[in-house]
């Protein structure tokens, strides 16, 4: 199949590369009239529908934005002829791969709003309640969804077409037919190192399997969560947590221990972990006198598959105690 030139033929290749480009659009209803709006340019262009072709105009601002000779240049045409590159040019991004490309400053955006949420989550009432207990990490993920909407500007889906995966973050526009999935997992820190690696494997393996949905699939995250129960020694158990380690069972790893073994256990945990693991204090009322703390792992998972490249969440160190 010959490449053909994204010209008066290909309407809809034109809007994909403007909303590639930081470009929206705008239907008027009942008109056919579309705009298109650019911060760049002080007013929006206007151009007809039901036409059914790309007016020069619109290609002459989508020249300047890729600052190509031009808009129809065969460099980005893999995409129309359905191949990685075309035959006879210089190696160059095909169109199918920059519009699976995730926008450059998304990943800062999705630190921004798992940190936001991260914090408000551990110094909020009831954090330690939910935090000793298993399943802990359904609660933080509702609570995690309305941030990641304000900071990246996507939509967040706890399920979308079908393919269950414990966050979806899709464009408001629907012709932008993209996805970012994020899969989460959740540990104590007393489990086994083993147990702890056998749920980020399986996240892994599970985000790296093909996803059979209409959108580009174009970032997959791996989202980690431990959680650190101790007390300290010369404080002494109170009587709640007394009953919380008695009710739970001498075996059980949603224990809190004292402060001195769980850092044994931390150190020794960590040092099988890969990465670097950002922390948030959990504000835990008075009347327990404890410390908790959650370890966050964020890792992305490059195409084609390699190993996991971690990101760095930048931590709270705030207040222990909580009237």
């Amino acid at each position: 199949m010959r490449p053909v030139a994204p010209n008066t033929s290909s309407p809809y290749l034109a809007d994909r590369l403007w909303l590639l480009l930081g470009g929206t659009t705008e239907q008027v209803r009942r008109t056919g009239e579309r705009r298109y709006r650019y911060e760049r340019f002080e007013h929006p262009l206007r151009t007809n529908r039901r036409r059914h072709h790309v007016p020069g105009k619109l290609l002459s601002l989508i020249n300047q934005l890729l600052k190509t000779p031009a808009a129809n240049d065969i460099r980005w045409l893999g995409y129309l002829a359905g191949e990685n590159e075309c035959v006879g040019q210089a190696r160059r991004i095909p169109l199918k791969a920059a519009l699976s490309e995730i926008p450059m400053t998304f990943e800062q955006d999705l630190i921004a709003g798992l940190d936001a949420g991260f914090c408000n989550w551990a110094q909020s009432k009831g954090a330690l309640t939910v935090a000793r207990n298993g399943g802990f990490e359904f609660a933080i993920r509702a609570h995690l969804l309305p941030y990641l909407e304000k900071a990246t500007n996507y939509l967040a889906f706890t399920e979308a077409e079908g393919q269950r995966f414990d966050i979806s973050l899709c464009p408001h526009d629907t012709l932008v037919k993209q996805a970012v999935l994020v899969e989460l997992k959740a540990n104590f820190l007393c489990q086994s190192p083993t147990t702890i690696l056998g749920e980020r494997n399986t996240a892994i393996q599970k985000l790296r399997k093909p996803v059979s949905t209409s959108k580009d699939i174009i970032g997959r995250y791996y989202l980690h969560l431990v959680v650190e129960l101790a007390y300290e020694t010369h404080k002494g158990p109170t009587e709640l947590l007394k009953a919380h380690n008695k009710l739970v069972g001498a075996r059980s790893y949603k224990r809190f221990k004292p402060l001195e073994e769980m850092a044994q256990i931390r150190k020794y945990a960590l040092r099988q972990l890969k990465g670097k693991p950002a922390s948030y204090a959990i504000s835990c009322p008075k009347g327990w006198q404890v410390r908790a703390t959650l370890h966050c792992w964020l890792a992305h998972l490059s195409k084609p598959p390699g190993n996991p490249q971690y990101l760095q969440l930048p931590g709270y160190a705030g207040k222990q105690a909580q009237v």
